[in-house]
């Protein structure tokens, strides 16, 4: 009797486990687009106008949420860990200019400096990739030079107030702040307002 009991008893608290472990592991992911979003963009051409910020500028999330960063323009991401500052686009190769010179035949000034290119770190795509940031490393998306570049997905595993930016573009910056899971977050059309907000202030700008 005892037997028929506890055979009775386990498939139910499996059933129960089952539909719990899903639901605890599932993390809320909001969108960050690079730029304007698409929407946005097509009601900025007529005014030739180029938004450098991020769509919202700031995002509000709980720790272990993920952020999933849109590409919508020629940005990057750059997470800076404890650099404090972002990566310059331009930097000095290890080889030197040599043997250039005029119709003459005379070398130029330029002969000896060192070549520049891009920077070599932002060469390396991130984007249609997954990281996680915590503060304590850089993430870095790269420059999306892809035909059609995928969203960079970050999970942020520690609370804080976190600044991000734009590698191309001099004072893009983003920001995402993590908080408890007790904290309250912005709701998905709570997310949406500011965005429209955030436009329409763009459009009036422009």
């Amino acid at each position: 009797m005892r037997t028929s009991r506890l055979m009775a008893t386990c498939p139910v608290l499996g059933v129960t486990l089952v539909l719990a472990i899903p639901t605890a592991a599932l993390a809320a992911q909001k969108d960050v687009s690079l730029g304007p979003p698409t929407k946005a963009q097509k009601a900025l051409q007529p005014t030739l106008s180029d938004v450098n910020d991020f769509f919202p500028h700031e995002v509000r999330i709980h720790v272990g949420d993920k952020v999933r960063f849109v590409p919508s323009g020629f940005h990057t991401v750059d997470l800076p860990g404890r650099r404090t500052r972002k990566l310059p686009i331009i930097t000095p190769a290890v080889q030197a200019i040599a043997g250039v010179v005029d119709a003459a035949g005379a070398p130029f000034w330029f002969n000896g400096q060192p070549q520049v290119g891009f920077n070599r770190q932002l060469l390396t795509s991130a984007f249609g990739k997954s990281r996680s940031y915590d503060g304590s490393k850089g993430v870095l998306s790269g420059l999306p030079l892809a035909q059609r570049p995928k969203p960079m997905t970050v999970t942020f595993k520690k609370a804080g107030d976190f600044r991000y930016f734009c590698d191309v573009h001099p004072g893009m910056t983003g920001i995402v702040r993590v908080v408890s899971s007790k904290a309250t977050v912005p709701t998905a059309a709570q997310d949406r307002r500011t965005v429209s907000r955030q436009v329409a202030s763009t459009l009036a700008t422009a």
